[in-house]
């Protein structure tokens, strides 16, 4: 809460099901790639979250790591923007994902081997895994290889269908 307003997400139902606003952020070291997931969840996707109104969206990314993480990044550059669409527990989804390429400048972020908890988040893990290895992981969603393969200073565009 700021100054008696209540910060809002970007995220909204409709008729037609929902949508939201999400910030992503990929950080690169030693030909490594920092993932993360929930426990329950199948797949490993990005550090990142929702954007909240009167928010841009590399500041929400810095945020995000700082909530989820506990350690400050910089923003690198924009590397993508994907239009994700998919259906989960009934609804249909629509949203739009701001990837951000980061940088570690002051080796916040450690590295370590395999699965860890960071922080107090009981329902999250994290790992490095090599980028070589990525083809073998399960990622979302599901364009984010190529976003990796063609990453670059300049944004790429994605639009992502799953269903």
């Amino acid at each position: 809460m700021k100054r008696g307003i209540t910060v809002q997400d970007i995220q909204f139902k409709t008729e037609e099901g929902m949508f939201n606003c999400r910030a992503v952020g990929i950080c690169i070291k030693e030909n490594k790639i920092f993932l993360s997931k929930m426990k329950k969840d199948k797949y490993w996707t990005f550090v990142g979250g929702k954007v909240s109104f009167n928010e841009s969206t590399d500041a929400a990314i810095i945020r995000e790591y700082q909530e989820e993480v506990g350690v400050v990044l910089q923003v690198d550059h924009l590397a993508a923007v994907i239009e994700n669409f998919w259906n989960m527990d009934g609804y249909n989804w629509h949203q739009y994902i701001f990837l951000y390429q980061l940088r570690d400048d002051n080796n916040a972020l450690e590295f370590f081997e395999g699965e860890r908890q960071i922080k107090d988040n009981k329902d999250a893990v994290y790992m490095w895994s090599d980028l070589p290895e990525l083809q073998n992981i399960p990622i979302k969603p599901d364009c984010t290889l190529d976003v990796i393969k063609n990453i670059s200073q300049c944004a790429q565009h994605y639009i992502n269908r799953e269903n």
